[in-house]
């Protein structure tokens, strides 16, 4: 449907709303929270409602400041039996992701949003 997601239509609309209600409740979700993990998986659930996704699984990155990511044992799998091979197979430890993954994982928000959030079609 053309025009379907421009600024003020009701697709463009109902998806910053839902951003908009994913960042509130993600504050929440951490000021509440006991312990990090906890606001981890509020948050990991929220987006991948809000992105349809099935399965979610959040990585920190290293504290000693490389490119490495470690797991936070954190996941939001939409059924659990269905990915428990895939929870299973991945890796336990620290990972250093290829070098031409990088800006993707460690790029500011724009990078990864500013298409869905930012820009208007033309």
């Amino acid at each position: 449907m053309a025009g379907a997601d421009r600024a003020g239509s009701p697709a463009r609309d109902d998806r910053s709303l839902r951003l908009l209600h994913l960042l509130q409740r993600s504050a929440v979700a951490s000021n509440q929270a006991d312990r990090v993990e906890d606001a981890i998986a509020r948050v990991l659930a929220d987006l991948c409602e809000v992105l349809d996704w099935l399965v979610g699984h959040a990585w920190l990155r290293a504290e000693d400041g490389s490119d490495g990511l470690e797991p936070t044992g954190v996941w939001y799998l939409s059924t659990p039996d269905r990915f428990a091979a895939l929870r299973a197979a991945t890796p336990t430890g620290r990972i250093d992701p290829e070098p031409v993954l990088r800006p993707f994982l460690f790029a500011k928000a724009p990078l990864l949003w500013g298409i869905a959030v930012d820009e208007s079609p033309p």
